[in-house]
């Protein structure tokens, strides 16, 4: 069995990688692909650089190296990709490999996170209050809503990956400082007061 990852120089790739290794030993090959150099040790039986110039480009690629190593799954982790590839399923079965996505349709609502919200919603799921700003200048106005600046509100970019984008506004009560601190890689706290001087003078 043959399997293809993209973004195979992620931070947690190597560990998946070992993982699958062990468990299925010589019943499984790994193939990475990723459009960064992988450096170091890898688990991977084959790595190759790619290029994300344009969607044509990106999945001329892929294809070529399906059919090259005779793939029998793809996995793909970034949102950009998976939009990508989740428009083209069929020309992937055409070569006899799966996809593991949902399809176009399901993809651009659960790349889109009010999309998705919205979606839960609908059918009932329990959710966080949740609102969207359009624009910076109805900001005081959003987070009122939320009883801030007495209580704490988490912002996030509506199409952000990986965590990024994602900001704790920290609020008079501070009580989620603690709770809080796995956000961002590092000296999460002042960027919690930057971002608030900064919301004071409309600047973000």
């Amino acid at each position: 069995m043959n399997i293809l990852f993209t973004c195979a120089c992620g931070k947690k790739s190597e560990q998946l990688f070992k993982v699958i290794k062990k468990d299925f030993k010589k019943k499984v090959k790994l193939h990475g692909c990723d459009l960064r150099k992988k450096k170091g040790k890898t688990y991977l039986d084959s790595f190759n650089q790619i290029s994300n110039q344009n969607e044509k480009i990106f999945l001329s690629q892929i294809m070529k190296l399906c059919n090259k190593y005779e793939i029998d799954f793809l996995f793909a982790w970034a949102d950009k990709e998976i939009e990508i590839l989740s428009k083209n399923l069929k020309k992937f079965e055409n070569i006899k490999t799966k996809i593991l996505l949902n399809n176009y349709k399901y993809t651009k609502i659960f790349n889109d996170k009010f999309k998705t919200y919205n979606l839960l919603k609908k059918i009932k799921i329990e959710l966080p209050k949740y609102d969207l700003l359009k624009n910076i200048s109805s900001i005081d106005k959003i987070l009122s809503k939320f009883g801030y600046p007495e209580n704490s509100v988490i912002v996030k970019s509506r199409y952000g990956i990986g965590g990024r984008g994602v900001y704790l506004l920290l609020g008079n009560q501070k009580k989620e400082l603690k709770k809080f601190k796995w956000f961002g890689n590092f000296d999460r706290e002042k960027k919690i007061y930057l971002l608030n001087s900064r919301i004071k003078k409309k600047n973000i």
